[in-house]
């Protein structure tokens, strides 16, 4: 098969999207498949990440981010150049839009359209509650979330699969009126056997030499809806009195520079470590002794996955995304996302706490097999199998 993968994220985040396409072109060119990726991105970007550089992984292509709101739309029509130049070297089975936002599926309905080449839509996020609780406010706010709303909704209608990473998607794409017959839930994938014991001594030795310190680490895009000052509150509030606690950042995002200047404001930025982008996460995630995800929102946190898988004591938000993954006191330590004083609480109560810890991880351990590339991924196969064998008969149904 020849898989076009096309994304509105940049592949030099350690963002969840990111994760998911990676992930999956890897998965699909170890099985001979021909993918191409489509992303969002600087023209002379260079991607600093192994897995999608080696010679058997997916062949990249980028296109330009202008202004950010302007920049999604234009991108997606440039992205659609790109399908169609591809698709004239090369024919393309099946466009797989992974959308974080409604503008990556856009393209590739644009594409399909075109090319006659059938969509597959993933949807990782709830767009319209997140921009509305968020970013946007007053008259222009409402015209702008309307026009992403509408873009969302004609791309969910004429999609010709979508896949759901977890029940709460499923039913937040029903909220638009779509056909449930068309919508599976398959939930994000990760290779587990990566994230057991692994070479933890080598950033122990160059960066925390101290076996003392215990280290409270995050992963992922440093952005708005990731909720990270709070966890940088609730850290402020404990490590005056417990300065052998570190915290540790990675990730990259557009409230960087704003978490850096709080922690230096706030006197505790030789406790905070902002690591950026990294491409070794199941190296650092070793020598976390908790993870935590504070998110107003989730889809299907990859980020969550992988620390399950690494056995970590786990502290996430209990929000419906993270509810569907793990339990409150069996695979992690649920808490309200806008309470600074109940996550300042849950860590303390794991930082006191080494048995719950390892109860916590070796159940979180014990989940994230369910989730096994091996096993998830196989079924992804299987959705672009049926859309290419109905095109071939010439029965593709357009639902719209």
């Amino acid at each position: 098969m020849r898989i076009c993968i096309l994304s509105q994220g940049r592949l030099e985040f350690a963002g969840g999207v990111e994760s998911y396409i990676k992930s999956l072109s890897s998965y699909l060119s170890s099985y001979q498949h021909d993918v191409v990726l489509i992303s969002r991105g600087l023209i002379r970007a260079k991607s600093t990440s192994a897995d999608i550089n080696h010679a058997n992984a997916a062949r990249i292509l980028r296109v330009p981010q202008p202004i950010y709101m302007i920049g999604l739309l234009m991108s997606s029509f440039l992205a659609v150049f790109k399908v169609l130049h591809e698709n004239r070297h090369k024919r393309i089975d099946v466009i797989h839009a992974a959308v974080d936002c409604g503008y990556s599926g856009l393209a590739g309905l644009v594409s399909s359209k075109i090319t006659g080449v059938p969509l597959c839509c993933s949807i990782h996020s709830q767009r319209r509650p997140l921009l509305s609780h968020y970013f946007f406010k007053g008259l222009v706010g409402w015209l702008i979330l309307n026009f992403d709303s509408a873009i969302e909704r004609l791309v969910y209608f004429k999609a010709h699969e979508i896949i759901a990473l977890s029940a709460s998607l499923r039913n937040y794409v029903l909220s638009f009126g779509v056909d449930s017959k068309k919508i599976t839930v398959i939930p994000v994938a990760i290779q587990t056997e990566c994230f057991g014991a692994v070479n933890e001594k080598r950033h122990e030795s160059k960066t925390f030499p101290s076996e003392s310190r215990f280290k409270i680490g995050y992963v992922g895009r440093l952005e708005r809806e990731k909720n990270i000052l709070t966890l940088l509150q609730a850290f402020e509030g404990i490590v005056r009195t417990r300065p052998d606690m570190h915290l540790l950042l990675i990730g990259d995002g557009n409230l960087k520079n704003v978490l850096i200047e709080y922690a230096k404001t706030k006197n505790i930025s030789k406790n905070v470590h902002f690591l950026g982008a990294r491409q070794d996460i199941a190296d650092w995630l070793q020598i976390f002794d908790i993870f935590v995800l504070p998110s107003y929102t989730e889809g299907m946190p990859i980020a969550l996955l992988e620390s399950m898988a690494a056995g970590k004591a786990i502290i996430a938000s209990n929000i419906q995304g993270i509810r569907e993954m793990v339990r409150h006191n069996e695979e992690a330590i649920l808490v309200n996302p806008y309470d600074v004083e109940e996550l300042r609480q849950a860590i303390l109560l794991l930082y006191n706490n080494p048995n719950l810890r390892a109860k916590l991880g070796r159940n979180a351990k014990e989940k994230a097999k369910l989730y096994d590339v091996a096993v998830v991924y196989k079924r992804i196969v299987k959705v672009y199998q049926e859309l290419i064998r109905c095109r071939a008969k010439n029965v593709m149904q357009y639902r719209t």
